[in-house]
This record gives C-alpha cells, structure tokens and sequence, in this order.
C-alpha cells in the first residue's frame, strides 16, 4: 500500500490506494532552506548544546517569538477602521453632513 499527503489549497489530503483510512500527521511541517551567517550559526550551536535543544526546534521557537511580536491585537486593528487617524465623531459628521 502507498500512502502519501499532498497539500490543496492549504490542505493536507491524503492519497492512498486501499480503503484504509489514515489521517495526516497533527502537525504538519514544511521543510526550507536557509542561508545562516556563519557568525550566527556558530552562536547558534553554543545556544543548541546551552539548551540541549536541536537547531531546528531554536529556529522554530525564534519564527514564533517574532511572529507573535508583530502580530497586532485585535482591537488595534480594527481600531480607526472609519478613517485614516480621522476622529469617529468628525467622521459622521462629515458622512451626515452630505445628507443635507
């Protein structure tokens, strides 16, 4: 039996040739390559033997760490949604006042 999991539209689906069912992993992850100075890479090894932890699990934690660190909140984005730093009440005033 082959068993093999493409990605759809964001979407892992399986493929397979038998009536087995088989789910794809929890956690599904992509491999990619790099270009690493060697002057980070070398700190990067001192941190990974500091840690006990493999290069790759750092890289993930530091992709998540910046992430987190640029994502806004969500009242932040909503926030002045009516206008681009146009306070809300002069903004009705002014959609209103083309009413008249």
């Amino acid at each position: 039996m082959t068993i093999s999991y493409i990605l759809v539209q964001n979407k892992y689906k399986c493929n397979h040739n038998s009536k087995l069912q088989i789910k794809p992993p929890p956690n599904p992850t992509m491999r990619t390559l790099i270009d690493i100075p060697e002057t980070q890479l070398a700190d990067l090894a001192l941190l990974c033997e500091t840690r006990q932890q493999s290069r790759a699990e750092l890289v993930r934690q530091a992709i998540a760490a910046y992430l987190a660190s640029q994502a806004k909140p969500k009242a932040a984005q909503a926030f002045g949604s009516w206008g681009a730093g146009e306070d809300g009440v002069a903004y009705q005033q002014r959609l209103r006042s083309e009413w008249q």
